[in-house]
């Protein structure tokens, strides 16, 4: 009987001493899935605010017309929308990848006193880019400045093109068409850009990163009139989930 009460308090002891460092393994363990850097995942899903514009030249050979009234063309603000995914690669290095309704405009407004106003021209499409994120600086975790490059392979849609006019009153009217022929459906930009995101809590933050992107392919078909590379500035923001 003695032994039997001595077996049953050695075990009983070895209990207590094995329960702390099991409790401690498995705190450290909740410690390294902390929500910011359990799987070094994110989802976001944001907008742009694009300043477009583009390079435009007369097409060598047959096809080659004057630019006329497409040389005094302006930038124009549109926006798109983006949704994409985040996976870290190192501790300081990040693959992007992403899917985006894409709109980039240009505007002419004629410089003469004439019922014909100008024009509105407005690009779309689908894009999905494809990004390195370096983030060199981290404060606590928090609030990271970070830098990327990559590429966005582009599908064209449509044009649209908002024609302005006065009417014999003097009142403004628009005219809207959408036109697909003389474009290349395919393009490819280029992309970098510089920015932040900022995790506010356990699971969600926001981001706000200015781009660069340039058009490597002419955007217009061969047969067209002109050779046009598009390029312009995304101000992209918005929010991610981290898991």
């Amino acid at each position: 009987m003695l032994k039997i009460i001595k077996a049953y308090l050695l075990s009983l002891s070895f209990s207590f001493m094995v329960l702390p460092v099991y409790a401690q393994s498995s705190e450290a363990i909740e410690q390294e899935r902390s929500p910011k850097e359990k799987l070094g995942e994110e989802l976001f899903g944001g907008i742009s605010h694009v300043w477009g514009y583009r390079n435009l030249k007369v097409r060598e050979g047959l096809f080659g017309k004057p630019l006329g009234i497409r040389a005094s063309e302006t930038p124009l603000w549109t926006t798109s929308f983006e949704l994409g995914y985040r996976a870290k690669m190192t501790d300081k290095i990040m693959l992007e990848i992403g899917m985006e309704f894409n709109q980039w405009g240009l505007q002419y407004r004629t410089p003469f006193d004439s019922l014909f106003v100008g024009y509105n021209r407005v690009n779309r499409g689908f894009t999905a880019p494809v990004r390195l994120i370096f983030q060199p600086l981290k404060i606590q975790d928090d609030f990271i400045i970070q830098f990327g490059i990559g590429g966005a392979p582009r599908m064209f849609m449509s044009s649209q093109l908002t024609t302005l006019s006065l009417d014999n009153f003097g009142k403004e009217e628009k005219t809207v068409t959408n036109e697909r022929n003389g474009y290349n459906s395919f393009n490819l930009d280029f992309i970098a850009n510089l920015g932040f995101r900022w995790n506010l809590g356990k699971n969600m933050g926001v981001y706000f990163v200015p781009e660069f992107r340039y058009g490597l392919l002419d955007s217009m078909e061969k047969q067209s009139a002109h050779v046009q590379h598009n390029y312009g500035l995304f101000l992209r923001w918005g929010v991610q989930w981290l898991f």
